[in-house]
């Protein structure tokens, strides 16, 4: 399968060209935010749908970026000049669905690499033939790569290219390239650490252990922050296949006689799915279980929702801004010193309190 660009259609690459030269005739200037897109489908008689797949193609170019809750902000004008493109490369990007996840990361290393006058290509690798990919890149004349993908052989293909690059969101000692990744374990160690502190002896695990450099972290930071304080999570306290469509696993734990006090849950996926079994059993947070989720900073006001009344547990988060951020800062120094030796680089993640919490146990729960 081919790798995915975004595809648009002649209405849309009409008003991405409109566009184009409104933001380089000085219409809307670097910094300021493009109407709605039911303005701008208003203003070139089409629908809003169309305009989206024109700002989406855009922002695939470098000129604007996406701002939560804010629409597109112009970063580049088209004749700006700029340093060396840097290409993108995530897994599994479908531009058509903008929403989510990836998205989030493509709109925030947009906004980073705006702020530093560089383009930023973004390219979706389909998991198969890396050729064409890799051909795109060539054409790009891409100055770099950050790659947020798996694929073994795409990596491979793309250090032959003899670019300087980070790999986002993973690690491998083995590859020798230099990551930025949020801080897994020091985050789960925080986490578990708390629930400790707050007089909890029956802590259970929702969610992978073993599955990613994620999982492996995050297992090991909560297991450590617990040994520190003369406790484990037993075999029986573990449920891992756990996240909002199949909840059956956090019943399952929940609904022991033997049950956990406190769940550490550190997912937005997985915490969403404990709390919703919880409900379902009757069970209280803050007064029959105490919970710790995971969330990034640019998310958290959805995350909040997917709980009751709105208020979110204890939650470790992080900003994928600053990934960005750190990410474009090292392929910099990379450019500039080829024989740097590899580093990984942790993106701060801190615990979040839930507010006002009583301690373990004071409102009928038992520690």
């Amino acid at each position: 399968m081919a790798s995915r660009r975004f595809r648009s259609g002649p209405d849309s690459s009409r008003v991405a060209r409109e566009l184009r030269s409104a933001i380089g005739a000085g219409r809307f200037p670097t910094g300021q935010f493009l109407p709605c897109t039911r303005d701008l489908g208003r203003q070139h008689k089409v629908s809003a749908e169309t305009v989206r797949r024109a700002l989406k193609a855009m922002e695939v170019e470098g000129l604007i970026a996406a701002e939560p809750r804010h629409g597109f902000q112009v970063i580049r004008r088209p004749k700006d000049a700029k340093a060396p493109a840097v290409a993108y490369v995530l897994a599994e990007w479908d531009p058509e669905k903008p929403h989510g996840f990836s998205a989030l990361m493509l709109s925030a290393f947009q906004r980073a690499s705006g702020r530093g006058g560089t383009t930023l290509v973004g390219l979706g690798d389909s998991g198969g033939d890396p050729g064409p990919l890799v051909e795109q890149l060539r054409k790009a004349e891409a100055g770099g790569i950050v790659l947020d993908s798996p694929n073994a052989a795409l990596f491979e293909s793309l250090g032959k290219l003899g670019l300087p690059m980070v790999v986002a969101e993973s690690w491998d000692p083995a590859r020798g390239v230099d990551s930025v990744i949020q801080d897994n374990f020091s985050g789960a160690l925080q986490a578990a650490e708390h629930l400790a502190a707050r007089g909890h002896k029956r802590i259970g695990w929702a969610g992978p252990t073993i599955e990613s450099i994620q999982a492996v972290e995050r297992w090991g930071g909560a297991v450590a922050g617990l040994r520190r304080r003369g406790l484990e999570i037993p075999a029986e306290l573990v449920a891992g296949d756990v996240n909002m469509r199949n909840i059956e696993a956090a019943q399952a734990l929940l609904a022991r006689p033997d049950r956990p006090t406190a769940v550490i849950a550190l997912w937005a996926n997985v915490a969403t799915a404990v709390a919703r079994a919880a409900a379902n059993l009757g069970l209280e947070l803050g007064r029959d279980l105490e919970l710790v989720g995971w969330a990034t900073e640019e998310e958290f006001e959805s995350y909040q929702g997917f709980f009751p009344g709105g208020r979110a547990p204890a939650t470790v988060t992080w900003r994928i801004e600053t990934l960005a951020e750190m990410a474009l800062a090292r392929l910099a120094e990379r450019r500039a010193n080829p024989h740097l030796p590899p580093a990984r680089i942790n993106v701060e993640a801190r615990l979040r309190p839930a507010d006002a919490l009583p301690p373990a146990g004071a409102n009928g729960g038992t520690p």
